[in-house]
C-alpha cells in the first residue's frame, strides 16, 4: 500500500524539542525517508524547517519557492542536523513538496554533510 505522504513532501507536524522532554512545536518538516520505508512503518524520517535563518552551508539549505509545488508563507531553511522520526498520526497536513531535481540535491547534501 502506498504511503499517505511521500519523500520530498513538506508537511505540518509536531516536531519534538531538542531536549526530548515531551514538548513539541507544530512546524513544517521535509520527509526524507523513501516511500518503501514510509509505507512499511506509517512513519517518516523528517528534517526540521525553520524561518530562523542561519545560512550555514554544512547544516542548512535555504528554501526557494521556485523549487516547490506550492510556496511557503515565510522565508525558510532546512536544518540538516535536526532529524526526527514522525508517526503519520501526528502529521496535520501536507503543505507542499519539492520538485525532484532539487530533492535529489538535498538528499545528496544530507548524505555528504551528515552521514
Amino acid at each position: 500500500m502506498a504511503p499517505k505522504y511521500r519523500q520530498g513532501d513538506i508537511v505540518l507536524a509536531k516536531f519534538p524539542f531538542a531536549e526530548q522532554d515531551g514538548r513539541y512545536k507544530e512546524r513544517p518538516v521535509l520527509i526524507v525517508s523513501n516511500d518503501t520505508v514510509n509505507a512499511i512503518y506509517n512513519a517518516y524520517v523528517c528534517l526540521k524547517i525553520t524561518s530562523s535563518i542561519k545560512k550555514i552551508p554544512e547544516i542548512s539549505i535555504s528554501i526557494s519557492n521556485e523549487d516547490l509545488e506550492k510556496p511557503l508563507h515565510k522565508d525558510s531553511e532546512i536544518r540538516l542536523m535536526e532529524i526526527t522520526y514522525i508517526p503519520e498520526s501526528i502529521i496535520a497536513k501536507k503543505l507542499s513538496a519539492y520538485k525532484q531535481k532539487k530533492l535529489k540535491k538535498i538528499l545528496k547534501s544530507l548524505k555528504a554533510n551528515i552521514f
